[in-house]
């Protein structure tokens, strides 16, 4: 069975690709399949963000236009052998709002994958709007700040009216200081939204230093995102992994 995860949040900023790209890995540790698909045309961030972008030779749009097999237009991941990542075209041409929607039918019926993770684009565009309709369920990512909850509201609202139902959250950039004090408030979050939490992930320069050398956040030693991404990917496949009030993991 493929479970098609579409990954988003309202505004720009909060964090999401970097999330898409640890509970990819933190799946693929755990020995379960994972596709992950960049959904934002002309940006092309998720397969630099993995240091793949110099092998991305072909995108899903040449995997939608049927020019070459999608699990070759896919990037392995040298250090997660299960884990790959489709590239974003460059430009809109031959996309319509279906595109998406149709790989993953063809990624269901032949069970390509065992997860799907679609980074949709910040905004709530077309382009957001094509990923919604390619996944069954929903991921939505914030920050904690009262601009980021109204924004990720919104967000959560145009999954539901995509037809995700199923839609759980993750407070991204969370310092434990300040957690260790109330704030931010997860239960404000949690009632913002309407989703249920997935986890949360501590601000971490290990996220910023792999960002800036195109490694996987999760290869950091003693990183605390990486464990907040191990604890989402559990609890994504089904284990039972409680959710602790510090922050020292999510």
């Amino acid at each position: 069975m493929t479970h098609t995860i579409v990954i988003a949040s309202g505004k720009g900023g909060t964090g999401k690709t970097s999330v898409t790209a640890g509970v990819g890995c933190a799946l693929a540790e755990l020995g379960h399949s994972c596709l992950m698909i960049d959904a934002d045309v002309g940006m092309q961030s998720l397969d630099m963000a993995l240091g793949v972008h110099q092998f991305a030779a072909f995108d899903f749009a040449d995997a939608a236009r049927g020019s070459i097999a999608l699990t070759d237009a896919a990037v392995q991941l040298a250090d997660f052998p299960l884990a790959s990542v489709l590239a974003a075209p460059p430009a809109p041409d031959d996309i319509s709002v279906n595109t998406l929607r149709t790989i993953t039918r063809n990624i269901r019926e032949l069970e390509l994958y065992e997860y799907v993770l679609i980074d949709a684009p910040a905004g709530l565009g077309e382009g957001f709007r094509m990923a919604a309709r390619a996944a069954d369920s929903g991921l939505i990512v914030a920050t904690a700040d009262p601009i980021c909850l109204r924004s990720a509201e919104r967000a959560g609202q145009e999954l539901m009216a995509c037809g995700v139902a199923n839609l759980r959250l993750v407070v991204n950039r969370v310092r434990p200081a300040l957690m260790e004090r109330g704030l931010p408030n997860i239960d404000d979050a949690i009632d913002t939204t309407g989703a249920q939490l997935l986890g949360y992930v501590p601000e971490d320069e290990a996220v910023i230093v792999s960002g800036a050398y195109g490694t996987p956040s999760i290869l950091a030693p003693r990183s605390r995102a990486a464990q907040a991404y191990r604890n989402i990917a559990k609890r994504l496949s089904g284990e039972q992994v409680s959710l602790l009030k510090a922050g020292r993991r999510g």
